[in-house]
């Protein structure tokens, strides 16, 4: 898909769906669209719910706080704490612009942000928190993932 100047449009529609459906993902899908409601306004979108320009729907389909125990005691990918999502950036007509597939995921063998010893909030926080700044990046390099 070729790169759309996703900053040229002024007013967008956020929409956050889980396909996850657990109460960890129920917990933590208001904190994802909180922080990502927040980025879209620091790099100057109006966030509206009717008349968009643009609509942004991002659905949630991995997010799961593994075991801190597990990454601890045996590592390897074993215990892995991980949000995957797809964006997608629409016209309000339903023409698609660009997507992205993006996520984070916590093994325990990360030498920086290690989520070893962290709280499951600090570690859920964390996966929200990469998630939000890779769409952000997105955006701000028009559609490219380079």
């Amino acid at each position: 898909m070729d790169p759309v100047n996703l900053k040229g449009f002024q007013k967008i529609e956020l929409i956050v769906t889980d396909s996850v459906n657990t109460a960890y993902s129920k917990n933590g899908l208001p904190m994802f669209a909180g922080r990502l409601r927040g980025r879209l306004q620091s790099i100057g979108y109006a966030l509206v719910d009717a008349a968009p320009q643009m609509i942004l729907e991002v659905n949630v389909h991995e997010f799961d706080p593994g075991n801190r125990a597990l990454r601890t005691l045996i590592g390897f990918g074993a215990g892995r704490a991980v949000l995957k999502y797809t964006a997608r950036f629409k016209t309000p007509m339903g023409k698609l612009l660009a997507e992205l597939e993006g996520g984070k995921a916590y093994h325990g063998l990360e030498l920086v942000d290690n989520p070893t010893f962290k709280s499951d909030e600090a570690t859920r926080m964390g996966l929200i928190a990469y998630s939000v700044s890779q769409i952000g990046e997105f955006i701000e390099k028009n559609g490219s993932q380079e």
